[in-house]
């Protein structure tokens, strides 16, 4: 379901989606991608930023407001999904970005999606896994079993596997390629 329909629809917030959201005069260096009032009954989601960013950022905004109701005024900067490996961020925009990920890489559509393109987890120990996507990415084996955050990016936006097109994971979900490559890792779809 797209975002702003979960806003508009299921929620009952009023969505504002401006080019810019002005700066707070008070922390003129902290640029603000999204905020959420409950005062005025409203998420705010600047449009300026790429479109698989401010998807994350109102899914964020959604998280705020669904997990944390006693939150009235709460800004954030832009998001980008790859702030989740951040575990020294506060726990709130920890749970926010938990969130976030899961409505919109759903733990059971991804997984079958991967299991439909791909046959099953991609694991950096199996030589046979990492020659097929060695061959589908122009990478090599060994930067690839190297390490799995690179594993996982390069699974995250592959366009072909086992010489058939496909659409990128990163791409079909709508989200980053650092947010897809997270939320792979967390899966264990690819380890």
């Amino acid at each position: 379901m797209p975002t702003d329909v979960v806003v508009r629809s299921l929620l009952g917030v009023r969505l504002e989606e401006p080019e810019e959201i002005p700066a707070d005069p008070q922390t003129p260096n902290f640029e603000i991608a999204g905020f959420i009032n409950r005062e005025e009954n409203r998420i705010v989601v600047a449009q300026k930023y790429k479109s698989e960013y401010r998807r994350f950022t109102m899914a964020h905004e959604i998280g705020h407001w669904v997990l944390h109701p006693g939150t009235v005024y709460h800004r954030d900067r832009p998001i980008t999904g790859g702030e989740r490996a951040n575990s020294n961020r506060p726990i709130i925009e920890q749970e926010a970005d938990l969130f976030a990920a899961e409505l919109l890489m759903p733990t059971k559509v991804l997984s079958q999606n991967f299991e439909n393109v791909f046959g099953g987890r991609i694991d950096g120990a199996t030589p046979g896994n990492l020659a097929r996507l060695a061959i589908g990415s122009g990478r090599s084996e060994i930067d690839l079993a190297r390490d799995l955050r690179y594993r996982a990016m390069v699974v995250a936006d592959l366009k072909s596997f086992r010489s058939v097109p496909i659409v990128p994971l990163s791409t079909r979900f709508g989200v980053s390629t650092p947010a897809m490559a997270i939320q792979l890792e967390d899966l264990r779809l690819v380890t």
